[in-house]
Parts: structure tokens; sequence; C-alpha cells
């Protein structure tokens, strides 16, 4: 409690060892009241770490998993489509469309990939604005799941409201 004489929201004269202005009711500064305001906030900012780190790993490992089966599926999904769908026949060969899937499963790899970097940077609280660009990119091909795109917006979220914690 600071030995203030006036109060600096009102103006008004104040008694020494005020925590609180009798005219206005404005709190003033108190030491001890400022460091769990602090203590309580950055709290609240590791715990968000920590869930934007979690959920930017589920959206990779969904992304890693997802590819890397679609990648040894391929030409089983592949079959599968020509017989549900004989007019791909005009458009495809069963090969073209295998490869075609197992591109797009190498995209989802590499996007988990990007995703875990992106998680690591987070969890160490290093390089705010890669850790973010990294999770855009992650959530942006997490689209295809579209559980991926929410997690990655609610982690990229947590990281904008974190942004203070980071040591760029």
């Amino acid at each position: 409690m600071d030995d203030l004489n006036f109060c600096p929201t009102c103006g008004k004269s104040l008694p020494l060892g005020t925590s609180y202005c009798p005219a206005c009711g404005a709190r003033l500064n108190d030491p001890q009241a400022d460091q769990m305001e602090t203590a309580v906030a950055t709290k609240e900012s590791s715990d968000r770490i920590l869930v934007a780190t979690i959920l930017i790993l589920l959206n990779a490992a969904i992304l890693i998993i997802g590819g890397v089966y679609l990648y040894f599926t391929a030409t089983e999904i592949s079959e599968y489509a020509f017989d549900i769908t004989p007019s791909l026949i005009d458009s495809f060969t069963v090969e073209s469309l295998a490869g075609f899937i197992k591109s797009l499963a190498l995209i989802g790899i590499i996007g988990g990939a990007i995703g875990l970097v992106s998680a690591l940077l987070v969890f160490m609280r290093r390089l705010w604005i890669l850790a973010v660009i990294f999770c855009l990119v992650a959530a942006a091909i997490g689209i295809t799941t579209l559980i991926g795109l929410v997690l990655g917006l609610i982690a990229i979220w947590m990281l904008f409201k974190s942004k203070p914690l980071f040591t760029d």
C-alpha cells in the first residue's frame, strides 16, 4: 500500500495506508495484490500453452496416421473406387488414382511433421511467429479432416492469447 496523499482517480485526499479511496472506491496500488494477479495470469497462460501444444499434437497425429494409412492402402482404395464408380475409367486408371491418393497422403504426412515442429516451438515458447505459421499450415492441411482444422484454429487462438510468454 502506497502512502498516497490524493486519489489518482478522483483527486480527493486520502489517509495514509488506505487500499481504496473512500470517496470514489478506486483501488489503490497494492503490490501483493498485483503479484497475485500476475501469478494467476501467468498460470492461466502456461495452461493455455500446454493445451495449445496438445491440440497441435493431436492434429499432427491425425495427419500422420491418416497419411500413412492412405499411403499404404491407396491401391485398395483406388480399386474400390472403380468398383463403386465405374465412370472413373473415363478419367483415371487404377494406378493414376492410387498415385493421386498417395500424393495426398504425403501432403498429410508433411503437414503432420510441420505440426510436430509447431508443437515443439510452442512447448519451448520460442519463435512465436514461426510456431503460428506452422500451426496455420498444419490446420490448413488438416481441413481434410475438419477436426484437424478445428484443433488448429483453437490452438492458433490460444497462441495469440499467450504471445507474451514466448521468448523470441
